[in-house]
């Protein structure tokens, strides 16, 4: 029973031995966020052109993650081509640069401890959101250009392309033209050659119905009826849902924030790309 109590003092009094040391990308999982929002510091990229700064904005790398992903869920799920959001997508990417090279080793190697893995996860599901807005813009691009490209400064898609975008569209059309031309048109009699005029090119469907969530308080116009709102004939604050029914009347639906509603996109496109509603 001594020897034992003289053990238990002598280990009660030797040193605790000392922490692990800790990687080059960092330490535990937990203080990673904290490391990284510590050397992003606040993002400002977010601004316009204006060459004085009065209008830039100056947000932290979680507001910047959840401004990329509000645009990429619009873009998803809108039926029309949305106004480009370079300053977004260029902001994201100097920011994973940055993130990139802190869970690196000097001379460029990965880390390998379990930190530096998740880390470097979360950062393939950032550049996959990112590359997935951009491909979903080009496949929008791809099914209108032909509307996008004919008409003064490509009609109502003027200011919505960025110019490597637009260079992209005209590219894509001459292409689809010479290919059609060798392909179908110079093969046949003079009086079949026919190209798709304006009328017929393919164009988005505005009357397609979407689901959204408002989030700022405001005010759309929506068609009305009996049929579809009750004996009264108003909208439903609740949800609205616009009719296509000729006998419809227009009317004018309070949206507050955090509702949902049904309603075709035309009357809410401008209030989604102010921002204030989402598509879910």
């Amino acid at each position: 029973l001594q020897v034992a109590q003289t053990d238990m003092s002598a280990e009660d009094s030797e040193p605790p031995p000392p922490p692990a040391p800790a990687s080059a990308a960092g330490a535990a999982v937990d203080d990673w966020p904290d490391e990284i929002s510590a050397s992003t510091d606040e993002v400002d990229s977010l601004g316009s052109d204006d060459p004085g700064g009065a209008n830039d904005l100056t947000v932290t790398p979680a507001e910047l993650i959840d401004e990329l992903l509000t645009a990429w869920c619009n873009e998803k799920l809108c039926p029309d081509l949305l106004p480009q959001r370079d300053d977004l997508v260029d902001c994201v990417r100097d920011q994973l640069e940055g993130m990139d090279r802190q869970v690196r080793l000097p001379g460029g190697r990965p880390t390998k401890d379990l930190a530096g893995y998740l880390h470097r996860l979360e950062l393939s599901r950032i550049r996959y959101v990112t590359t997935d807005l951009l491909r979903t813009r080009l496949a929008k691009i791809q099914s209108y250009a032909e509307s996008m490209t004919v008409g003064p400064n490509g009609g109502r898609w003027a200011g919505r392309l960025s110019k490597p975008e637009a260079d992209f569209a005209k590219t894509y059309v001459t292409s689809m033209h010479r290919h059609f031309d060798s392909l179908v048109l110079n093969k046949v009699p003079q009086f079949l050659r026919h190209r798709p005029t304006e009328l017929e090119a393919p164009r988005p469907n505005l009357d397609a119905f979407v689901f959204f969530r408002v989030r700022r308080p405001t005010t759309t116009a929506a068609t009305t009826s009996q049929d579809n709102n009750g004996a009264d004939g108003s909208a439903s604050a609740t949800t609205a849902v616009a009719s296509v029914k000729p006998a419809a009347e227009a009317a004018e639906v309070e949206l507050r924030p955090g509702e949902q509603h049904l309603m075709q996109f035309a009357p809410v496109e401008q209030l989604l790309i102010d921002d204030k509603i989402l598509l879910i």
